[in-house]
């Protein structure tokens, strides 16, 4: 059985926004799975979930908008909780 993902730093958080933010630029395909399915696109960016609490949107030229919210359940870990 594996372990859960941990959450996000700031600073992992921080730097994943950049680098989704840059391929969604170029990458229609990937743009569109950001909007479907953002927590899956994070995880799979940066193997890691949302720290509890915290709220992410994705948004497209067209007004389209995704919003992800962790869930309360996320691992915890030092300075996270």
């Amino acid at each position: 059985m594996t372990a859960p993902p941990e959450a996000l730093t700031r600073s992992e958080l921080d730097d994943a926004v950049k680098r989704i933010f840059r391929r969604s630029q170029t990458d229609c395909v990937f743009r569109q799975r950001c909007l479907a399915d953002a927590p899956a696109v994070i995880l799979e960016m940066t193997g890691k979930v949302l720290p509890p609490g915290l709220v992410v949107e994705f948004r497209d030229d067209d007004g389209t908008a995704a919003t992800t919210k962790s869930t309360e359940d996320a691992p915890q870990g030092p300075g996270r909780g």
